[in-house]
């Protein structure tokens, strides 16, 4: 039998945890009528587990001592040799032991409960970690954790949100009552080697759950209308420690948020279940409940190591997984398409004093963009085609400006332009000024100055003043 086991060796040994650039990942998203793009680096996380997450999956193999198929393991697989086993000594961390013949999960457990029940252990101080979700895989990585071991559908419970407006941060609390370690396991002389034949191989190494902690976890997925750096660094604002528990708080309350919570171990009574929270006071009441070992509240194994069994090796796992940080602005080559149409020249007092007759006009107007460049062409009556209008005169001018510019934050347009009397047909330079336009049009180019009609009113003075008609239209 030992030969066997010597010759199914270890299983490789993932490398120590990294964080390295591999490229560049471009992504688009559509929100709320917009098109959003992104291009930022692809990162490649790679990490390392020493310590291995439960929340409840496989919970009939999960006990100190157990003997396991290592070829399962990357999948977050335990699969149980079976076959009679040898004794086993447990002992908690307080250095309490007892010794356990013929180990089965139901005579391991009891033995347990024993111990803790004998020993009284104390809850250690709560453990606090987040980590951004830029995807879900990352950010369970970047606390140590695998998320192919959540049970069932709960892992998609904490997907990255694909918004421009909201970002996520997954907060991870761990509390440990007390930890159980076995020492090296064994198959009775009684089993034949080759009941193990088909269970132990090249590849396929036997391992055994060296330690196994008990106690809760809380996995809280914390959503908010604002950017991931400034929903971390509120975290990090209200995050305080009182009597031993973690605490939320002064939360922003411009801010909408909404929770979600993953529970395993207290009063879940080993069930992991997904809790729907509607305020950081929920949060925190959530946190307080079951926070001590008792007889009643045992905790359940919420973590544990393995170790191979030919050489007591540590069995060190690895996962890897792509991710990018999208860094998202509104995309360029979308363009808002405006035409500005200019209908008519109300007068107000034709800039021709008394019995002079009627004002001789004539305009120019005109749009640009932000960096000073003519859009479509200019709609103008040139000087010496100039139209003649008396006071309270409306003159037609029905003619329209047609442009695009991208449709992006930063973005805007100028209406420009003049209307003058004309006081001479032979000089360009002599004439009344009733006044000039000059108006920015910025986005988002939404609400009440656009799709209808509009004026500006020219005041040159007290006798050459009026009014230009126009409408902006937008169309997508």
């Amino acid at each position: 039998m030992s030969e066997l086991i010597a010759r199914a060796g270890r299983l490789p040994e993932a490398p120590p945890s990294q964080e390295t650039e591999v490229g560049t990942a471009a992504d688009m998203l559509e929100e709320d009528g917009e098109r959003y793009v992104s291009t930022s680096s692809k990162r490649r996380l790679s990490a390392r587990f020493e310590e291995i997450g439960s929340f409840g999956k496989y919970a009939d193999v999960l006990y100190p001592g157990a003997i396991v198929q290592g070829k399962e393991l990357q999948q977050g697989r335990l699969t149980p040799i079976e076959g009679r086993k040898k004794e086993i000594v447990l002992t908690l961390d307080n250095g309490t032991s007892m010794q356990v013949g013929s180990p089965t999960k139901a005579s391991v457990n009891d033995a347990i409960q024993r111990l803790a029940v004998d020993s009284k252990p104390s809850a250690a101080q709560m453990v606090y970690q987040y980590s951004v979700i830029h995807s879900k895989e990352s950010a369970f990585m970047k606390l140590g954790l695998n998320v192919d071991w959540l049970v069932g559908n709960i892992g998609n419970e904490f997907t990255e949100e694909r918004s421009t407006k909201r970002s996520s941060v997954l907060l991870y609390l761990k509390q440990v009552y007390f930890t159980v370690s076995s020492d090296k396991p064994g198959f009775d002389s009684s089993v034949p080697v080759a009941d193990l034949q088909p269970f132990i191989g090249e590849g396929n190494p036997p391992c055994y759950i060296s330690t196994v902690s008990y106690g809760r976890i809380f996995l809280i997925k914390v959503t908010a209308t604002t950017s991931s750096e400034k929903l971390e660094n509120t975290l990090k604002a209200g995050y305080r420690m009182v009597s031993g528990q973690v605490e939320f708080t002064n939360l922003d309350e411009n801010t909408t948020y909404s929770f979600q919570a993953l529970v395993f171990g207290g009063s879940a009574q080993g069930a992991a279940k997904a809790i729907t929270l509607q305020s950081i006071g929920e949060v925190n009441a959530l946190i307080r409940r079951e926070a001590q070992y008792s007889p009643t509240n045992p905790g359940m194994p919420i973590s544990y190591t393995l170790r191979h069994l030919y050489d007591l090796s540590p069995v060190l796992l690895g996962q890897s997984v792509e991710y990018s940080i999208p860094k998202w602005e509104m995309d360029p080559n979308v363009r808002q398409n405006f035409d500005i149409t200019f209908s008519s020249l109300e007068i107000g007092k034709d800039c021709d004093f008394g019995t002079a007759g009627d004002g001789d006009f004539y305009y120019r107007f005109e749009v640009f963009d932000r960096k000073g460049n003519r859009l479509g062409s200019p709609v103008e009556r040139r000087w010496n085609d100039y139209v003649q209008g008396g006071d309270g005169e409306a003159i037609p001018i029905n003619k329209t400006i047609s442009f695009s510019i991208p449709r992006v934050h930063g973005e805007s347009f100028r209406i420009m332009g003049y209307v003058r009397d004309n006081d001479s047909d032979d000089d360009s330079t002599d004439y009344q000024s009733m006044g000039a336009i000059n108006l920015t049009m910025a986005y988002p180019w939404e609400g009440g100055d656009y799709n209808r009609p509009l004026y500006y009113s020219l005041d040159g003075s007290s006798s050459c003043n009026g009014k230009v008609y126009f409408l902006i239209s937008t169309k997508r």
